[in-house]
């Protein structure tokens, strides 16, 4: 897949990661189907989750606060054109690959309307489009001198819950001045799975709390006890 150029190798690899790990799901469930052949729904699953990771990387274009300077503001209309471009590409992809590519393209190698309007019926969409309409909200709010911060916490937009323990996380790394990258470089844990914790996508193990405490009070030069607290969902 081919990603905008303004999207970093970091956010490219968190999106290429949850594709990875939507690909395994769907290959244990297609297992257990007759034939061996994704159902439907198991498709629409497998391609929502690849581009919700997706808008929701789309979506932080739209926050100036986490922007490089220099580095174009995206437009919620812009979020929207270019995350569907990605849902009729990547949907393309993935029925070519794992299943009956001629049932949901037209004869012009367009995915079906019908096809993409039930994508975008789904939960994810519907999770997309209320981040984008906060990405609206606060784009239309007067504009106020921000700094660049190399080092800020991930900023979750719309409905998607954060436990207390991704905040402390995110506020403890901020804190230390140190990236996602050298996070997980001195945790010994993949980038991925220090934005999905930080980002309260899952809340971490004891072990990998115990983990985070350690690197945080080394780098802070004291005790650090990180609260654990499950992700509240609605």
């Amino acid at each position: 897949m081919e990603y905008p150029e303004e999207f970093s190798k970091e956010t490219r690899a968190r999106i290429e990661a949850i594709k990875i790990r939507a690909g395994i799901d769907l290959a244990d469930q297609r297992d257990l189907t007759v034939y061996g052949f994704p159902t439907a729904g198991q498709m629409t699953t497998f391609i929502m989750a690849v581009v919700g990771a997706f808008g929701h990387e789309a979506c932080m274009l739209g926050l100036p606060r986490i922007l490089p300077i220099g580095q174009d503001l995206w437009t919620v209309d812009r979020i929207e054109r270019e995350t569907i471009a990605f849902l009729d590409d990547f949907a393309i992809e993935a029925y070519l690959a794992k299943g009956d590519l001629k049932s949901v393209v037209t004869m012009h190698g367009k995915i079906q309307k019908s096809i993409r309007d039930g994508f975008l019926l789904s939960q994810e969409w519907r999770d997309f489009e209320e981040k984008r309409l906060v990405i609206a909200e606060q784009q239309a709010s007067p504009p106020s001198p921000l700094v660049y911060d190399p080092y800020p916490p991930l900023i979750t937009v719309g409905p998607v819950p954060k436990s207390d323990t991704a905040i402390e996380i995110g506020r403890l790394r901020a804190e230390c001045r140190i990236t996602l990258d050298e996070l997980a470089e001195e945790t010994g844990f993949n980038q991925s799975t220090v934005y999905r914790h930080e980002s309260g996508e899952t809340t971490p193990q004891p072990w990998r709390i115990s983990k985070y405490e350690k690197v945080f009070s080394k780098i802070l030069k004291r005790d650090i006890v990180i609260s654990v607290t499950p992700i509240r969902r609605k």
